[in-house]
């Protein structure tokens, strides 16, 4: 909500030729939320990280494609950020829920989950280079802040609203486990 504001004040300041460090807005303070992150990615690694472990005990003959680091660093490396950390909810959703063939995985909207999260993140990315980081801000670039943000927002809202239902399943996967016996995985 506050891209509209400071998307004002930067055109502002580009018809007046003033440098962008001389702005302060609203949402240049709230930027300061990203610090959330970083304990949100804790949180998830180490829930991934657990969920993997208990997972892998009930149902060790399921494989996965990336090894346990990579839920940690799936997120934060570049580049295989993009799809490492869909690999590996995926399956542990699908040792989880000892389904080979990925039902579960379809009834929980796995595409869809990442697909936002993908989204938000090229969004996001747009966002953050529409301002420079020094000098005349362009007052079209800037005109798109609130476009960016709001595809942003509601892209990322939606993933949450899929991640939780995601994490839910999988609590309750690994805490009433279902009997497996002689299952045969797909080549």
């Amino acid at each position: 909500m506050t891209s509209f504001g400071a998307a004002e004040a930067y055109a502002d300041a580009a018809r007046e030729g003033a440098d962008v460090t001389t702005v302060l807005t609203a949402y240049d303070v709230l930027s300061i939320g990203y610090a959330v992150l970083l304990p949100l990615w804790i949180v998830t690694s180490l829930f991934l990280q657990r969920a993997r472990r208990i997972a892998e005990a009930l149902a060790p003959g399921f494989p996965h494609q990336r090894g346990p680091a990579w839920t940690w660093l799936g997120w934060v490396v570049p580049v295989v950020g993009l799809w490492f950390p869909y690999q590996v909810v995926r399956d542990i959703v699908r040792n989880a829920w000892r389904d080979p063939w990925g039902d579960q995985r379809r009834r929980l909207n796995l595409g869809l989950w990442w697909g936002l999260w993908v989204v938000a993140l090229f969004a996001g990315q747009i966002a953050s280079r529409l301002l420079p980081w020094s000098g005349t801000p362009d007052a079209d670039l800037v005109a798109l802040l609130p476009l960016f943000h709001g595809i942003t927002a509601a892209v990322t809202v939606a993933g949450l609203v899929l991640w939780v239902r995601i994490v839910n399943s999988l609590m309750h996967a690994l805490k009433e486990p279902v009997e497996v016996t002689n299952v045969t995985l797909p080549l």
